[in-house]
């Protein structure tokens, strides 16, 4: 789950999320743990540009990130039964969704911007 403030960071089967700033220093903390995790997937909302810096990161760092539509993350907790919504719920939510759903991981070539890189982000 991921704000303009803050993101939190659970992993798939665990019952305690982190939760970091969103600045270059809780996205290094975020993909150091990641490397440490080897994650089958990262799964992160499209949060109106506020993921951009962590996908683009956690992508040149090598690990797999999906990018996902909010909304259906949300219509998937609603057919789960989960009507309350806070950002510790969304972000286990949002794990869950990433393990039955399966979203398709960013997979792109390299080019020589940062530019370039952060438009391919938005393709799913």
């Amino acid at each position: 789950m991921l704000s303009k403030i803050s993101w939190i960071s659970p992993c798939w089967g665990e019952t305690k999320a982190s939760q970091v700033t969103n600045d270059e220093k809780g996205i290094t903390s975020l993909i150091k743990k990641m490397q440490k995790l080897s994650p089958v997937l990262i799964v992160v909302e499209a949060t109106g540009g506020y993921q951009r810096a962590v996908v683009l990161g956690l992508y040149e760092a090598g690990l797999p990130v999906a990018v996902v539509n909010p909304a259906r993350v949300r219509q998937y907790a609603r057919a789960c039964g989960l009507l309350a919504k806070t950002d510790k719920l969304d972000a286990f939510n949002l794990a869950e969704f990433g393990k039955q759903m399966k979203p398709i991981e960013i997979r792109a070539p390299l080019f020589p911007n940062r530019w370039s890189r952060t438009a391919i982000l938005w393709f799913p």
